[in-house]
Order: structure tokens, then sequence, then C-alpha cells
């Protein structure tokens, strides 16, 4: 986790350095995805949390997430699990920038990437030995894939936002034998492709200079 974390943070380092004289950061916004908090607290099969960073560079913004996902499928004849976690780290496009509320409508990219362990207990029926069970696992895990962005962050109140983002997952790629895996933290069923996925979030905006607003289009044609 920490490794991602310092990644992240050089990442956002060094776009301030090189955009200091055109963008210059004035806020970083940070939150907690709150559906995965829901299946958490209500789903005894499934717990997950996700914690999210945005920094701001005018009209554009630099994203991270990080998550931890742990699943269990019990089936008739098996029962598998999936536990790991995830990152993500892409660039947003915000197109409500006159915004004195500090609103974002945008789209954005994001490269994720998933370190996992899985495993599945068979149960298996033996006319000598009656029901067996039998183990399977693996370790050390990796998976990636490639995700498009439309989201909102609305203002609240005073420095509280929330919003949603809307996930097309594409272009995953993954380590497995004929067997697994069943699920990947992050994206979900990896029988999928491709994937659709809602987000719902929480934020906090920490502040640390004003944003300058330019003036509007039809501002402009005024002067």
């Amino acid at each position: 986790m920490l490794r991602y974390i310092v990644s992240g943070l050089l990442v956002i380092g060094g776009l301030g350095l090189y955009a200091q004289n055109k963008f210059v950061p004035t806020s970083l916004r940070i939150g907690t995805e709150l559906s995965l908090l829901g299946i958490t607290a209500f789903n005894s099969d499934r717990s997950a949390y996700e914690f999210t960073t945005d920094i701001d560079f005018h009209k554009y913004y630099l994203s991270f997430d990080y998550g931890y996902g742990d699943r269990i499928r019990n089936e008739s004849k098996y029962v598998y699990q999936s536990t790991g976690n995830y990152f993500r780290i892409g660039p947003d496009i915000n197109f409500l920038y006159y915004d004195k509320r500090s609103s974002v409508l945008f789209l954005g990219v994001r490269y994720a990437k998933s370190n996992y362990d899985d495993k599945v207990i068979f149960l298996k029926e033996d006319p000598t030995y009656g029901t067996l069970q039998i183990e399977r696992e693996n370790k050390d895990l990796e998976a990636s894939w490639v995700e498009l962005l439309l989201g909102l962050k609305v203002r609240i109140w005073k420095e509280l936002y929330m919003g949603y983002n809307l996930r097309f997952k594409f272009s995953r790629s993954f380590e497995a034998d004929k067997l697994f895996p069943f699920d990947i933290p992050g994206y979900g069923s990896a029988a999928d492709r491709s994937r659709f996925d809602l987000n719902y979030y929480i934020y906090y905006k920490i502040k640390w200079k004003e944003k300058p607003l330019p003036p509007k289009p039809r501002d402009k044609r005024r002067q």
C-alpha cells in the first residue's frame, strides 16, 4: 500500500513542478466510496473499502485511488475466495471550471492494477471415502485494466462534497489457470472482458490557495 501512495504522490509532485508556470495546484480532495461501506456492513460474504484523492490543477485533476476487496462465493459444489488490493491513477478534465462552488463535471481515464490471492475448495463425492474436500490456491496474482470515467462532484456543505462515477472498464489482463480467477479486487468478475460500474463517493476538500476563475466566454464578448 505504501509504495502505491508514494508513487502517486511523486507523480502529483512531478506534474506540479512541470506545470508550475501554467497549472498551479490549489486544493486536494480526499474521500471514500460509500456503496462499498454498505456492502461490507450488510453482506457477510464481502468486505471492501476504497479511498480516493484528487489534486486540482485548475481545469485538470490528477486522481489516485486505493482499495481493498475480499469476496467469498458459496456455491453448492465449491467455495471460492479472492482477497487483495488495487490502485488506480489518471487525469480528469473538468467542464465546470467556471463554477464558484468548485463543483466538478468530468471525463477521466485511469490505469488500474490489482494484487491479490485466491483459492477454491471443491467438494467431491468418493464411493470409498465419502465427501472429499480439495483445495487449490494461487498467491501473488496480478491483474491490470484501463477505465474511462464520467463523473460529478457537487459541494453540499462548506468543504464537503458528494458525487458519483460511471466507469467503463476494459482491456483487462490477468494471470489465470483453467479455474481461476472468478473475481478480481477493484475490477469484478474476471469472466467479463469489459464492464460498467457505478460508484458513490463523499469527499472533503483541503484548500491551500484561492482558485482564480477565468471570465466566462460570454463575459469576454461583452468586454
